[in-house]
């Protein structure tokens, strides 16, 4: 009983916590109260998507002026205060603050809104009422499963005896158990006194298990039942014992004889294990003479394979004629060696002295070849030249390329190319045009240069020429460089500016799939994607034809 009241406080704690067991005893339904709860928390998410939506037609100053207004009702719930809590003005008395709040006036929409957060608020507070009862009812439940947990494993009752209509029978019958451990405790103690004086008189448990072991499985005691005798047992066992006595005297004196006879043996067979041990290292050492003269027979029968040797000549003597012969040969090889290195380093020779005289003859063309470049015009001049030859081909492709008309004609002096102004006639050098002028100089220079050089490969590299061009320049060089393409020329043109890529396209898509397009893509990661499209004069968007 006590170990089951011990059981009780250590897996049910919560049942000596109990003072009244009725007051466990659920009162709502779980089930109803997480219904109601599910429902209430639909509401608040339908008013939540009400009031989001229409604060959308409300501004954010009235929106945050309900909320101070709400707050502050709200605050002064809790606190009698005279004084605003937001503005610390302070009014006659609470009620006339709570007035004065009370006198803001909302529009229509505000007190809509106002109104929807009130309605929201009250399903909040009822939510938080359900939730507190389920929480308690969850309690009372937790409560009685572990009363009826208790009484099933405590008094080993039937599941069909133990049910929440006869809890407080159940509850009274573990509680009476309870109330019984200070009885159990007495009688306990008063049992184990009774026990310690039934040991001091010699009665204690270890002495009569003893006992009965004793006599239900002792030898000699059996054997004194079996005889049938009249006399005590204490006389039987010295008997007894004098009969062991004299046999152990026997088997003494026998036990003597014995080791003696034992040590001289032991005496004999260890002279006779140091006469085998003598033995046997004597025919280890001969074993070893046997097989070095064995080794050396082998080597004579060895020599003789390869040598003649006569029985009366002395080995040392033969050894070192040998090692003499050895030596000699030695020599000889090292000679033969040396000659084939020498007919190595001749035929080396050879081969450089025929590449000596391919390196002269490179040389002397080299110096023929500078010799004529020596002879050609500078660099400067050549330029000159050229522009002094070409000014016409220039100042035509200028004019085609800069617009409106600003300059009439191109003119050359030793600083360079020189534009007339048509207005009043003055010379303006490239460094006192603009930017955009300066562009189409140069590129009327590069086109008659391209033009000019009637074997020069059919192709031109753009980079970006049209960076400080106006919309005008830029429609007049794609008309150039279109005549160029039609001609057979291969452009290769290349802009940042997607308004300048759209204007290309346009001009070039006659061509079909002649004309393609590679855009170059950085990525996140740092790596570069390449699109190769094409464009239709028919289609407007671009078709990918390869992605790298």
């Amino acid at each position: 009983k006590l170990n089951l009241i011990d059981e009780i406080g250590k897996k049910w704690p919560e049942i000596t916590n109990i003072i009244d067991i009725s007051h466990y005893i659920p009162s709502l339904s779980i089930e109803k109260l997480k219904e109601n709860i599910l429902k209430s928390k639909q509401e608040i998410n339908k008013f939540d998507t009400k009031i989001n939506d229409y604060k959308k037609y409300v501004g954010q100053v009235e929106e945050l002026q309900i909320k101070i207004k709400d707050l502050g009702l709200e605050y002064l719930e809790k606190d009698t205060t005279e004084n605003c809590p937001l503005c610390g003005v302070k009014h006659n008395n609470h009620g006339d603050l709570i007035k004065k709040i009370n006198e803001r006036q909302y529009t229509k929409e505000e007190k809509f809104l106002s109104e929807l957060d009130k309605k929201r608020y009250e399903l909040i507070k009822t939510l938080s009422e359900y939730e507190v009862q389920l929480e308690d009812e969850l309690k009372k439940q937790n409560i009685i499963n572990i009363t009826i947990d208790c009484y099933k494993n405590i008094f080993k009752s039937p599941q069909h005896n133990v049910n929440i209509e006869n809890i407080e029978n159940l509850y009274n019958d573990i509680f009476a158990l309870l109330n019984q451990k200070n009885e159990f405790l007495n009688h306990k103690f008063n049992l184990d006194n009774q026990i310690k004086f039934i040991e001091e008189d010699g009665f204690n448990h270890h002495t009569i298990t003893n006992s009965k072991l004793f006599i239900t499985r002792d030898k000699f005691y059996n054997e004194f039942q079996q005889q049938n005798d009249i006399s005590e047992y204490e006389d039987y066992l010295l008997n007894l014992l004098h009969k062991y006595n004299k046999l152990v005297s026997l088997n003494n004196s026998e036990l003597d004889k014995l080791s003696r006879l034992l040590i001289q043996t032991e005496t004999e067979l260890l002279k006779i294990q140091n006469n085998l041990s003598n033995s046997i290292t004597k025919k280890h050492e001969i074993s070893q003479n046997t097989r070095i003269i064995n080794d050396m027979n082998n080597s004579i029968n060895q020599l003789n394979n390869y040598f003649q040797i006569d029985n009366n000549i002395d080995l040392f003597i033969w050894l070192n004629d040998l090692q003499l012969l050895q030596a000699n040969i030695e020599k000889a090889i090292n000679y033969l060696n040396s000659s084939r290195d020498i007919e190595k380093d001749m035929l080396n020779l050879k081969s450089l002295e025929v590449e000596q005289g391919e390196i002269t003859g490179n040389i002397i063309a080299c110096e023929n070849a500078i010799g004529v470049l020596n002879g050609l015009p500078k660099h400067e001049e050549f330029v000159q030249s050229f522009i002094k030859n070409n000014l016409s081909k220039i100042e035509y492709l200028f004019k085609s390329i800069h617009s409106p008309k600003e300059f009439v004609s191109l003119e050359f002096d030793n600083t360079g190319i020189i534009a007339i102004r048509e207005k009043n006639g003055v010379k303006a050098k490239a460094h006192q045009m603009s930017t955009g002028q300066r562009v189409s100089l140069a590129l009327s220079v590069m086109f008659t240069h391209f033009l000019a050089a009637p074997n020069a490969p059919d192709f031109l590299l753009l980079d970006e020429p049209v960076a400080n061009m106006d919309d005008l320049h830029l429609l007049n060089l794609l008309d150039i460089i279109r005549e160029l393409a039609l001609r057979g020329t291969q452009i290769i043109f290349t802009t940042a500016n997607p308004d300048v890529a759209g204007l290309f396209r346009r001009k070039f898509s006659f061509f079909g799939q002649q004309f393609k397009k590679f855009e170059f893509i950085r990525e996140d990661n740092g790596l570069t994607t390449i699109k190769e499209l094409v464009y239709s004069p028919e289609l407007e968007d671009e078709i990918i034809i390869n992605t790298i």
